[in-house]
């Protein structure tokens, strides 16, 4: 994993450690996200040794403004070189409000709200994960969708959200638009019970 996430070649894994590429591949889909997750801490790392964080950008951004702005002060707004002076403030400015994402302040109820949201999803999720396995893995290589699968997605909507991935509208619509077939689901398993019944009764 420590290999793949340095962007290592299948190939040239299986000469340093001696496992087919077949092998290779499968541990590569079986620990996927945990290859992401240190593939996105050798880029935070990366981005850290080279400067590139966002604090580094915009602590540079932010010190070359300030170094424009105190020499615009001290020029004739009639000097040629001063247009270009304000428009390298201009595109300083920009520069520092695309590297600033002003953090969400949120009330005591939304961080309380959020909270047990949180703890309730990780309930709900153990249970599920007890009971069906973990992992939102849909269908099951058939074609055919169960209701698990549809609240899976759900679940990892809520996670999504609770993490900040994605905003809570988004999260509203993917649940919203899964609702709608996850009770289709339940009303045709219902039927199908029902018509089982009927023919056991009937024989």
């Amino acid at each position: 994993m420590v290999l793949r996430a340095q962007n290592n070649s299948y190939a040239a894994i299986e000469r340093e450690l001696g496992v087919t590429k077949k092998t290779l591949i499968a541990w590569g889909k079986e620990h996927r996200e945990e290859i992401e997750n240190l593939q996105a801490m050798e880029h935070e790392a990366l981005l850290q040794e080279y400067g590139l964080t966002t604090r580094a950008r915009v602590e540079l951004f932010g010190e070359e403004l300030r170094r424009v702005r105190n020499e615009l002060a001290t020029r004739d707004l009639h000097e040629l070189p001063t247009p270009k002076l304000y428009d390298l403030v201009v595109k300083l400015s920009v520069q520092l409000k695309v590297e600033v994402t002003p953090p969400l302040v949120r009330s005591d109820d939304e961080v309380q709200r959020r909270v047990a949201q949180r703890e309730l999803l990780d309930r709900v999720s153990a249970v599920g994960d007890t009971i069906h396995g973990s992992g939102p893995k849909v269908g099951t290589g058939d074609g055919a969708v169960k209701a698990q699968d549809l609240v899976n997605l759900q679940l990892e909507a809520y996670r999504a959200d609770v993490a900040g991935e994605i905003d809570d509208a988004t999260a509203l619509r993917r649940v919203g638009m899964l609702t709608p077939l996850l009770k289709a689901i339940d009303a045709a398993e219902l039927k199908e019970r029902l018509e089982r019944v009927l023919a056991r009764d009937g024989d």
